[in-house]
């Protein structure tokens, strides 16, 4: 998972996230705001660095892998997106790859 993945799906992730894993508080959810890097302080304050954590980020890791969609055949293309923060920043491009249909 990437940070823009983890931003396109916070939506839907977070309410997976808070019925799996109920250390998060709604004030939790607010200050992630959809930031993989504010997710992953929030793991670490509610389930510290251990086995529990290494659970969590391996199931936030598949969900959004499940989540994303599959390249078919040969019907894939690279694509570059120019994401910005929800601040209006910019932040790095990706380079990923987006499901082309015939």
């Amino acid at each position: 998972m990437n940070a823009n993945q983890f931003n396109e799906k916070w939506m839907e992730f977070k309410s997976e996230l808070k019925q799996q894993w109920g250390k998060f508080t709604d004030e939790d959810l607010q200050q992630i705001e959809g930031f993989l890097d504010r997710f992953i302080v929030k793991v670490q304050e509610r389930y510290g660095y251990g086995d529990e954590k290494r659970e969590l980020m391996k199931w936030a890791d598949v969900w959004h892998q499940k989540s994303a969609p599959e390249a078919i055949g040969g019907n894939a293309a690279l694509t570059r997106s120019h994401p910005e923060e929800r601040d209006g920043s910019p932040s790095n491009s990706t380079l990923s790859v987006k499901e082309m249909k015939p």
